[in-house]
This record gives C-alpha cells, sequence and structure tokens, in this order.
C-alpha cells in the first residue's frame, strides 16, 4: 500500500514537533513554515532545526502579503473601530489553514495536521470540532472559523494528550523542543503592545472623554484604541467606587463608563456565522457559549435572526463581553458554531 502524505504546520515549537514525529509513525510527512510578517523570519532556523531532527523536507512559505491583508489590516481597523478583535480567529481559516489547504490540494497530499488541540467528529453527517483530553489547553475556540472542506482534511495528532505528556514526549525522543516556552498571544506582536503597533502605523488617535454612569465628563482617554470594553485596570478615574468599560462610542469619540454590577446583559448578537456539527439551526437550541478563549462556558440559548446572525440568550446576567471577540458555542463537547460579537 503507499504510504498517505500529510503537510503539517511546523512552527519550531513543541506542540507541532510531537505532532509531527508523531505522525511520521503513520505517514509521509512534510513540513511548513508560515512566514507570517517579518517577525516570523526569525523563528525559520528552530522550524529547521526541528525539520532536520525529524528527518522530514520543510517547505517556507512567505505569506506576509496575505496575512497582511487579510489579518493586520482588519486587526487594526477593528480597534480603530472600537472593537476587540482576535487575530487568530481571522488568521485560522482564512490564511493559515487555507495556505495548509491549498497547497496540499495541489501537490497531492492526503491529509493537513497542526500542533492544536482539538478534536475532529462526524456529526450529522458534518465534520465539527470537539474539545480535546487537555481541557487547560483546548483550542477548538480559535479554529471555529474552519470551513468542511477544510475540516474534512485535518489531523490534530494532540487531540488526546495533555500539554505535560507532549513535553515527557518531546524529552523522550529528544528533541530540543521539550522545555521550548509557549508563543504569546499575538505572533506579529512580539511584545503585546498592539496600541503602540498600530499607532506606529495608522498615527495616534485623538483623545476623547470618559463619560460617568450619570451621563457627565469625568476625564479624558488616550484614543479609543487603549481601551477594551469591560476594561477596569489603567483607566484612571475615581468615581468613589470601581468602573468598568461600558461601551466603546468610536463615532463621538467617547468611553461610557459603569459601576459593576451595571455592565451586565440578558443577550449578544453573533454575526457572520460559521456553523460545524450543523447545517442550519432552525429552532432555539440550548448550547454553552464562550465569549473570549480563556472564559468559562456559560449556558444559553442561539437562534439564528437574520443571515449568518445569532442572538444569545444567555441563562443568566453576565458582563458584556467586548464586541470584535467571538462567540463559540458548543453542545455535548462539540462545536456548534460561533461568530463575532457585535452587541
Amino acid at each position: 500500500m503507499t504510504t498517505k502524505k500529510v503537510l503539517i504546520g511546523l512552527s519550531g515549537g513543541v506542540d507541532s514537533s510531537v505532532s509531527a514525529y508523531i505522525l511520521k509513525q503513520k505517514y509521509d510527512v512534510t513540513g511548513i513554515f508560515c512566514v507570517m510578517s517579518d517577525v516570523h523570519f526569525g523563528m525559520v532556523p528552530d522550524a529547521q532545526k526541528c525539520a532536520d531532527f525529524l528527518e522530514i523536507p520543510l517547505i517556507v512559505a512567505d505569506l506576509r502579503k496575505e496575512f497582511a491583508e487579510n489579518v493586520i489590516a482588519p486587526f487594526m481597523q477593528g480597534y480603530v473601530e472600537g472593537k476587540t478583535p482576535n487575530p487568530c480567529t481571522i488568521c485560522n481559516p482564512s490564511v493559515k489553514f487555507e495556505i495548509l489547504n491549498k497547497y496540499a490540494s495541489e501537490n497531492n497530499f492526503d491529509h493537513i495536521a497542526t500542533g492544536h488541540y482539538a478534536n475532529i467528529v462526524v456529526e450529522n453527517g458534518r465534520y465539527a470540532l470537539k474539545n480535546p483530553l487537555s481541557v487547560a489547553k483546548d483550542q477548538t475556540y480559535m479554529l471555529y472559523g474552519l470551513s468542511q472542506e477544510i475540516l474534512s482534511k485535518i489531523v490534530f495528532p494532540l487531540a488526546g494528550y495533555e500539554k505535560p505528556k507532549v513535553r515527557e514526549y518531546a524529552e523522550k525522543i529528544g528533541i530540543f523542543t521539550a522545555n521550548k516556552p509557549d508563543s504569546q498571544d499575538i505572533c506579529f506582536i512580539p511584545d503585546n503592545d498592539y496600541a503602540g503597533y498600530i499607532e506606529a502605523r495608522l498615527g495616534k488617535l485623538e483623545e476623547g472623554d470618559f463619560i460617568s454612569p450619570s451621563g457627565e465628563v469625568v476625564g479624558r482617554h488616550k484614543g479609543i484604541l487603549h481601551y477594551t470594553v469591560g476594561q477596569r485596570k489603567g483607566l484612571g478615574i475615581a468615581l468613589g467606587k470601581p468602573v468598568f468599560v461600558k461601551e466603546i462610542d468610536a463615532a463621538n469619540n467617547n468611553i461610557i463608563l459603569a459601576f459593576a454590577g451595571e455592565n451586565l446583559v440578558t443577550s449578544i448578537i453573533l454575526s457572520d456565522i460559521n456553523l460545524m456539527a450543523t447545517e442550519k439551526i432552525t429552532e432555539e437550541m440550548e448550547v454553552s457559549i464562550k465569549v473570549r478563549s480563556t472564559a468559562k462556558p456559560v449556558n444559553c440559548t442561539v437562534r439564528e435572526i437574520g443571515e449568518k446572525q445569532i442572538e444569545v440568550k444567555f441563562n443568566e446576567p453576565m458582563p458584556m463581553p467586548a464586541p470584535g471577540q467571538v462567540g463559540v458555542f458548543y453542545q455535548d463537547n462539540i462545536l456548534i458554531g460561533g461568530g463575532i460579537i457585535e452587541k
């Protein structure tokens, strides 16, 4: 029998290198390193070192143009509009997995793979993500936007592993990535100063007013991209008790504040919906939802209210999540779908 071919995203980290090693026991494996920004060029040597250790070929793909257009531009624009976009949820379906799938299809690979902690299942005749064994490292949230075509080709070797076991595995096989730290949140902004990054490219945003819960001007903010809905620290506002950012009014360049308890909502709207485990939500569905990657799921109901729009009703009031972030909903640990939080 002919050995099947797998194209794996090889980052030079412990997760992808162990994944490639596991796959190599069964498949003909080729690595691909995606250069998303100038920062990524500095990571190529580690990826090549991994490939050399594993004795697999490595392709270096320069995707800076695609990444700049599809991820960096909407990321910056989102903050200018007072939103809090998540670049990973934009990148995965539009750049990273899109390129892996395209290259695999054009070069006769049977599967694509990455070192993400996620599982693939077939539900109702459709491919869907399922929570992996590792609750702490679950990355299904970041992958909610993947298409059926891409899901049909993915292999996730780490679905049944906890992170400490992956590091033990790396030590056992003797690869240098065993104790390599995990990567930071925003791969193209090494110091995580997203506001400085955006202002260096778009210029400083104008200062504006902080508006108190009673509607009065109580101070000046340094530009709306420095703030996010739900933020409490770093506001520099003293009103006798803690205040939160309730709303960012980009049109008027104001930041609306609220006291604790006044920033609770019972429902939100998601747009740009991607469904996995079902083709359509025909009636109200009871699910649990995560409104940011590190949040615990909370119980709610979802129903379609328009073209690619869903209303989420929380079982209990909760703090308003940041518009621009992603809401991803599950049922029995299976990802049903998700979308961008509008309001």
